[in-house]
């Protein structure tokens, strides 16, 4: 038995070729992270336009790909973007970490019973 076959027959799913390598894939597997990630970007950058100094989103997004003045750029750069960045990690943090700490069948343990 041939454990190769003919990726051009799987149902709903797109396919690519380029040389010798080939692979097939779910358009949304693809699309959803795309989308998650763009919108955080979106998000990340009006936080870093919050504060007390007005800057516009579109001149935070222009900053941060290497234009923008020298009080946007320290503003940005030294005072905000850690903070965001800060709070992106540790969210991801918090996402990766809760179903690890669920006792689940995954970890192969019992769910907790509450006894009151």
């Amino acid at each position: 038995m041939s454990a190769v076959r003919d990726i051009d027959a799987v149902p709903g799913r797109k396919h690519a070729r380029v040389g010798r390598f080939a692979a097939s894939f779910r358009p949304r597997s693809v699309l959803v992270p795309l989308i998650c990630l763009g919108l955080l970007v979106l998000v990340a950058a009006v936080n870093i336009a919050r504060g007390t100094s007005d800057i516009e989103v579109l001149d935070v997004l222009r900053t941060l790909v290497g234009g923008g003045d020298d009080r946007e750029t320290g503003i940005i750069f030294d005072l905000r973007l850690p903070r965001t960045l800060a709070g992106i990690l540790v969210g991801a943090a918090f996402g990766l970490a809760a179903p690890c700490s669920r006792r689940s069948p995954a970890t192969r343990s019992p769910a907790p019973t509450s006894s009151a």
